[in-house]
């Protein structure tokens, strides 16, 4: 629950606040990794960085094949510019759930500034290949459909790219 007033509250603006149910969950279970992140992203928000990181590092020693530990961590770390850092989190996040088209995405980004050409084509090919998935079952998927449009353009495939932005765009 807390993870859905997470999304609700910093990607869609809504006020929410996942605060309780974290801290109820952590009064359950204290090693809950996931209730620690979202802990973190409030710590974040206040500018009180150096205690959300420990959160994080708290969260990562307690479940580190955690998708969301994964992703939040990486999520930190390219918000602060540091990319390099990022990479591995995102990497990890990906290869711990298949329909997960936007950590590849991410990567793309990290690759990219990185100069690490190779691996930015394998991750486009994944996020392109995830993103397919995902809009066979919700061809109205906006998300999914940047993300593959972002795909083909790296990959070069630009006419396949414009429809893909027609399709997000209509």
């Amino acid at each position: 629950m807390g993870f859905a007033q997470l999304e609700l509250r910093f990607w869609h603006g809504k006020d929410e606040n996942a605060l309780p149910a974290a801290e109820r969950a952590l009064a359950i279970n204290p090693k809950m990794p996931e209730a620690l992140c979202i802990k973190a992203r409030y710590l974040e928000e206040e500018d009180r960085g150096g205690e959300a990181q420990q959160q994080i590092r708290k969260a990562l020693e307690l479940d580190p094949e955690s998708w969301e530990v994964n992703r939040e961590a990486a999520r930190m770390l390219f918000r602060h510019g540091n990319l390099r850092e990022a990479i591995p989190y995102f990497e990890k996040a990906a290869s711990l759930m298949d329909t997960d088209w936007h950590n590849p995405l991410m990567l793309i980004t990290c690759y990219n500034a990185t100069g690490k050409k190779d691996l930015l084509r394998k991750a486009a090919k994944t996020s392109l290949e995830r993103a397919e998935r995902a809009i066979a079952r919700d061809p109205t998927d906006g998300p999914a459909l940047a993300a593959g449009a972002n795909a083909l353009a790296i990959l070069g495939e630009k006419e396949r790219a414009l429809e893909w932005i027609r399709r997000r765009c209509s």
